[in-house]
């Protein structure tokens, strides 16, 4: 019979209960917090973003570091009051796992081996962990010695890392005086998200007034710049340059200590602020105190944090194959595994991914008065797109959101499925274009419209280039990078005009000073009359981390040729003019609507469809504002890459997309389904693979949802 683990010989191999613990926690902290923290140290606009205290990020990195070392020391605490031998069981288990989950992290970083090998690899190097642990004195000797880590780890990200500058007290910013202002005029302001420009631009470059008739409507009654240029691809730099009219710099915060003068410190003594930031907090709260910055308790800002940041732990732990699979975290910044947008669960706090409650608590607060400034940073049509044109939501699932990328960031190579992407992006930037309607009656209906000086823009653009990144700033993506939708309408002003002049998002500020008899106190940073930039698109991008920026430019000529070749390319796969034409991607546009078994072209070809959310159809309620109009789902074999494909919904051709082959065997369909095509109940949704007989289109049942 073998003696107990810790009685006889072995007693000096077994550590205390406290040393043991002090053994777990250095594991932990090298398994998970060192690389979380590591990983928001380079990232601290991520708090910025989410309207963290200094309080709230010192409380999440002490429970990060010392609660689940203390938790898994009461568990042991628990199991050695039944029998010293399964304390010491238990405790080489948890030795065990955080030593896998450490032999993981690392083989990510040497290797790329299938997912299922890496982790068989992790846990026989956690086996044999344990035994070392177990058998050896060196292994919990060196422990001991590393026991220190969790606090060097939570000290250095507290008081030494970028995160230091939110947690540590900081000097006040020295605000720039208020302008004198001579006008009195309501000044609303509206910047939007990941927008570029060709979006609602028709084949010519004119706006696509069928599809997006609200920024027609807007560029009627104001200043269109069809040639403004972004000066970031990042929203924490491209807002804060929108608000100053400075130049993005690398390592600035998007807050009012590191941007002390803006459109607020500019208006502030003159002006009441409704200012609404999504992402950013530029807005000194010595001016914006009274404001209606969307805040939640501490309890719910915890506990969303605490939800976003394990799923990031996640990604940073599981191999690539694996974390595919997982909601993806580079969309937005919160929200994570609800696809970055929804409330709370009692519906009663608001916070920045809660677009549409943002989006209408911004139009209530605009009343009419003078001298007020209403401010929005609203992330639409930003990812995720969850949105029709008709204001309607469509579920996401919740292992993601559809967008089609690879572990490296960029859209995979595949073209169908940087179209799939396009076209979602389309159909949000008209729920945009809804937004903009809804904002201009409202200022009609308080009776500022006509005197109001209203700006509209967003940070910048989004690309849909295979193999090209969505955001980052190339060669290849640029012009869609570059180029955003602005519009600024002077007080009093009642006829539009498009403005040929090439103006960068820092030129915005100076507009508007301008356009309410005042000037910027600052030497401000105009692309359009710097002789250094020329004839050049400049943008600082966030390639790698957001805090360095490096500059990506080409000529503007470049840029303008670039741009052309975009509208032309969207005018083929998506049309133009009729809004449903959005939803037959790539053509086909007169068979929607049309009964399917009239077009019915042989037997069913015998291939089998697997939906992913099949529940979403068996009962619909469409007075619930929310529609399974994303169909999803994959074909184990038997369909070639770019194969058409019609979707009928109870017996009707609703929609027409492509299957594609992300480089396997299995083709995937993505599809989006006009919110008309749903009934109450039970959907019925059919798949037919397009086939051509006798120079008419017919139709080869493939699949289904039933």
């Amino acid at each position: 019979m073998q003696p107990a683990p810790d009685a006889g010989g072995d007693r000096g191999r077994v550590p205390s209960l406290l040393l043991g613990a002090a053994h777990l926690a250095a594991l932990w902290a090298f398994a998970f917090a060192q690389p979380l923290l590591n990983l928001l140290a380079k990232n601290p606009e991520f708090f910025v973003a989410r309207h963290n205290s200094g309080g709230d990020i010192v409380f999440f990195a002490v429970v990060l570091v010392a609660l689940p070392p203390l938790a898994m020391l009461a568990v042991e605490a628990l199991a050695g009051l039944i029998d010293r031998r399964v304390r010491w069981a238990l405790h080489l288990v948890f030795v065990g796992l955080l030593a896998a989950a450490i032999a993981l992290q690392f083989e990510k970083s040497v290797v790329s081996h299938p997912a299922k090998l890496m982790v068989l690899v992790a846990v026989v190097l956690g086996v044999l962990a344990a035994l070392a642990y177990a058998r050896t004195e060196f292994v919990p000797q060196a422990l001991s010695v590393l026991s220190p880590a969790p606090l060097v780890f939570l000290a250095w990200f507290l008081l030494v890392s970028d995160v230091s500058q939110l947690v540590l007290p900081q000097a006040k910013p020295k605000l720039a005086e208020a302008a004198a202002v001579h006008s009195s005029a309501p000044v609303v302001v509206l910047f939007l998200d990941e927008f570029p420009a060709t979006s609602i631009e028709g084949p010519h470059g004119q706006i696509d007034a069928r599809r997006y008739p609200h920024f027609a409507e807007l560029a009627a009654s104001s200043t269109w710049y069809r040639n403004a240029t972004t000066v970031a691809d990042q929203t924490v730099q491209a807002i804060p340059a929108l608000m100053s009219g400075l130049a993005p710099r690398s390592g600035a915060l998007p807050n009012a200590e590191d941007h002390p003068r803006s459109l607020f410190s500019l208006l502030g003594g003159r002006y009441r602020l409704d200012v609404t930031e999504s992402v950013t907090s530029v807005c000194p709260r010595s001016l914006c105190r009274a404001s209606q910055q969307p805040t939640e308790r501490f309890g719910a800002r915890f506990h969303h944090l605490v939800s976003d940041l394990s799923l990031v732990s996640e990604h940073l732990l599981l191999p690539d194959a694996i974390r595919a699979h997982l909601p993806p975290i580079d969309q937005t910044f919160g929200g994570f595994r609800g696809g970055g947008g929804g409330n709370d669960a009692a519906g009663e706090e608001i916070g920045p991914s809660d677009r549409a409650a943002l989006f209408q608590r911004f139009l209530t607060g605009i009343d009419g008065r003078d001298r007020t400034l209403h401010f929005l940073h609203l992330e639409i049509p930003h990812r995720p797109w969850e949105y029709l044109p008709s204001g309607e939501r469509y579920p996401l699932s919740p292992t993601g959101t559809g967008e089609l990328q690879g572990p490296d960031g960029k859209r995979i190579s595949n073209r169908y499925a940087a179209e799939l992407s396009w076209q979602r992006h389309l159909l949000q930037a008209g729920y945009a274009d809804r937004l903009v309607g809804q904002l201009i009656a409202r200022l009609k209906a308080v009776g500022i419209w006509r005197k109001a000086l209203v700006v509209v823009t967003p940070d910048h653009g989004m690309a849909f280039v295979p193999s090209e990144p969505p955001r980052n700033a190339t060669a290849g993506n640029f012009d869609q990078i570059a180029g955003v939708p602005t519009f600024i309408k002077a007080p009093g002003q009642t006829r539009g005009r498009p403005s040929e002049r090439h103006i960068c998002t820092t030129d915005v500020l100076p507009i508007v000073a301008g356009l309410l008899n005042t000037r910027v106190p600052w030497t401000t940073a105009p692309c359009a009359a710097d002789p250094r930039h020329g004839n050049r698109v400049v943008i600082q991008s966030g390639t790698g981390s957001h805090r360095k920026l490096d500059a990506v430019s080409e000529p503007f000529a470049v840029f303008e040729r670039d741009r052309a070749r975009t509208l032309a390319e969207k005018a083929t796969i998506f049309g133009a003019g009729d809004p449903a034409r959005l939803f037959a991607l790539g053509g086909s546009a007169d068979l929607l609507g049309k009964r399917a078994s009239t077009l019915a072209g042989g037997p069913a070809a015998g291939l089998s469809f697997s939906a992913k959310d099949p529940a979403l159809y068996a009962s619909v309620n469409p007075a619930a504002g929310s529609l399974p109009a994303l169909l999803q789902g994959k074909f184990a074999s038997g369909l070639a890459d770019g194969e058409p494909l019609a979707v009928a919904v109870n017996g009707h051709i609703a929609a027409i997309t492509r299957a594609f082959t992300p480089g396997t065997r299995s083709a995937r369909v993505l599809a989006m389904i006009p919110p008309g095509a749903f009934r109450a109940g039970r959907n019925l949704v059919e798949l037919f693979e397009l086939v051509s007989a006798g120079g008419q289109a017919r139709l080869q049942p493939v699949g289904g949802v039933r």
